[in-house]
């Protein structure tokens, strides 16, 4: 559980709220946008109020107005990671004013920018997943990059400058995302890193603080370029400065429109499973890559290679380390079975049980209209 700290001598918000206070929320999705009207001091005790207890702290330390939206959304996972069915307040219907404020799934969006999901798992935009943007490096091989176009998947064109990331670096920014998902992006999050280094599976010494530091020091500075169909837009991954060298503080914030990619398409993918993988830098990559697809296409080996960033120069070697990525992948059950084409050399996969539920209904609307 994440402890929310109050920051003091902190001007409040001003926040207009509706004429006639609305009905009672029913979902924690309601409850998430009708709470954020709230004055900061009032959050806790109103959370006793709705019947939210936590269940247990950690050092870590969210700052810049905190509310009880953020507490809400990072305590999902003990009430479950459906938010639509979460049913919080039996109050009985009432009929309301056109003028009262209508709270929705929309206006949760409009309010913290990202979806809300659940402690075990992690979202991450398509094109970041598809792409080699964190790249299956197995060794310090990363290289000074300036405008270089990175592969991707057909549609997207992504341009590259900085000192080149790879999947270390991706554990780093999930985690970054999913701290600041319940705020406003933007609004800062502050940490500490030696819970942050627990929290991605790492020890605190002080070669891994340095490590961290690095990390996000390469994340900040770099700086990369989408173009779509939809149009071209520039981002930055994080902002980021260290608070305190003593007690190794940092704040940290994402990119606004950083939810321009959210809004496109994004993915779940489960962080057990991926921190099972450590050490497996291509077994990472496909697992991202391969949780953004209900019925993965077959693909080729080069262009596996090609999209993942691979410093394997022969493509015989790069096919022994395939071939040991997708066992990994299908012993945690990330996969439920997997083959190469000698002929034709495609890699299919079957993911099985390891889709989510959203593709699950995907597939089954896909079944009912072919049988129609």
């Amino acid at each position: 559980m994440v402890a929310v700290v109050q920051k003091q001598n902190v001007t409040p918000n001003v926040v207009e709220l509706p004429r006639r206070a609305p009905s009672p929320p029913k979902t924690l999705v309601d409850l998430v946008c009708a709470m954020r009207a709230y004055e900061r001091e009032h959050w806790f005790a109103r959370a006793r109020e709705l019947g939210f207890q936590p269940k247990m702290e950690t050092a870590l330390y969210i700052d810049a107005r905190p509310t009880l939206p953020n507490c809400v959304a990072l305590w999902v996972g003990f009430v479950g990671d459906e938010l639509r069915d979460a049913k919080i307040w039996n109050a009985p219907e009432e009929e309301t004013e056109k003028e009262e404020t209508n709270f929705s799934l929309g206006a949760l969006a409009t309010v913290i920018q990202l979806p809300v999901w659940g402690e075990n798992w992690r979202a991450v935009p398509n094109d970041v997943l598809r792409s080699a943007l964190f790249a299956a490096l197995s060794r310090s091989t990363r290289r000074a990059m300036a405008g270089e176009v990175i592969a991707s998947s057909s549609n997207v064109v992504i341009t590259f400058t900085g000192e080149q990331l790879d999947q270390s670096d991706f554990d780093v920014w999930a985690y970054c995302v999913h701290l600041c998902r319940a705020q406003e992006l933007g609004a800062r999050c502050v940490f500490r890193a030696g819970t942050f280094l627990k929290m991605i599976g790492r020890n605190d010494g002080r070669a891994q603080y340095k490590w961290l530091k690095s990390s996000l020091d390469r994340l900040a500075l770099c700086v990369i370029t989408v173009r779509t169909s939809d149009g071209t837009c520039r981002y930055k991954l994080v902002k980021c400065e260290e608070r305190d060298e003593d007690t190794k503080e940092y704040n940290v914030s994402i990119d606004p429109k950083m939810a321009e990619l959210y809004a496109k398409n994004w993915s779940l993918f489960d962080w057990e499973q991926r921190a099972a993988l450590r050490g497996k830098p291509i077994a990472l990559w496909l697992h991202g890559y391969y949780s953004t697809h209900a019925e993965p296409l077959p693909l080729k080996v080069v262009t596996i290679k090609e999209r993942c960033g691979s410093e394997n120069k022969a493509l015989y070697d790069f096919r022994r380390s395939l071939r040991q990525a997708l066992d990994a992948l299908k012993s945690i059950g990330a996969l439920a079975s997997w083959s190469i084409d000698s002929k034709h050399d495609l890699v299919s996969v079957n993911r099985g049980a390891a889709i989510s539920d959203s593709q699950r209904r995907y597939l089954e609307r896909k079944e009912y209209v072919s049988e129609a």
